[in-house]
């Protein structure tokens, strides 16, 4: 989608967004773009296994699936993601003191990941997701005790899958929950 497409939008849906709390506006623009056919992003997450470096990858929730992407080794390191993990264009709606530009740059081309996909998952297929909190992975030091990855578990007709999700780039359990709700056309069990 062009930034240009993303103002008609706006435009368009101004006075449905309103008086909308944040995920409501994310779902008036999933609903926008699927009736046009548009497929964007609107949720990345990183997940990460914890001895292997081929088990980093990033999720990109579509407006109609999720892509899994394997991670560059550097990506595993040095990521700067997207804010709260909303991709520019959701994060545009949901900020509404927007006070630095988004680079154009930052916008997405899903044609670009083509040669990064590992696999897709059409929302079709889903049968079933599940957030965990990662109560066994707590670390306890000085500050405290703090998680440090939560767990997305996502089971389809043909194959289960478990993602780690760090807590540091991906922001909290209910945060996640929050927005993968938003997103998603079905409900998010969580443990």
């Amino acid at each position: 989608m062009q930034y240009s497409e993303f103002l008609i939008f706006k435009k368009q849906a101004e006075s449905k967004l309103s008086s909308r709390t944040a995920k409501d506006k994310i779902k008036v623009f999933v609903n926008w773009c699927n009736k046009r056919n548009i497929e964007e992003i609107i949720l990345r997450l990183s997940s990460e296994g914890k001895w292997s470096f081929s088990e980093s990858c990033k999720l990109d929730f579509t407006t109609k699936r999720l892509i899994i992407k394997k991670n560059e080794l550097m990506k595993k390191f040095i990521d700067t993601g997207f804010v709260a993990g909303l991709a520019p264009y959701p994060y545009l709606l949901t900020n509404k003191e927007l006070k630095t530009k988004i680079r154009m740059d930052s916008y997405i081309n899903l044609s670009y990941f083509d040669d990064k996909i590992k696999e897709i998952v059409w929302y079709d297929d889903i049968e079933q997701i599940v957030m965990k909190k990662g109560i066994d992975n707590i670390i306890t030091n000085m500050m405290g005790r703090m998680i440090v990855s939560n767990y997305l578990f996502l089971k389809t007709k043909n194959q289960s899958y478990r993602f780690e999700l760090p807590v540091n780039k991906n922001g909290t359990f209910d945060q996640i929950l929050y927005w993968l709700d938003a997103v998603l056309p079905f409900k998010v069990l969580s443990e």
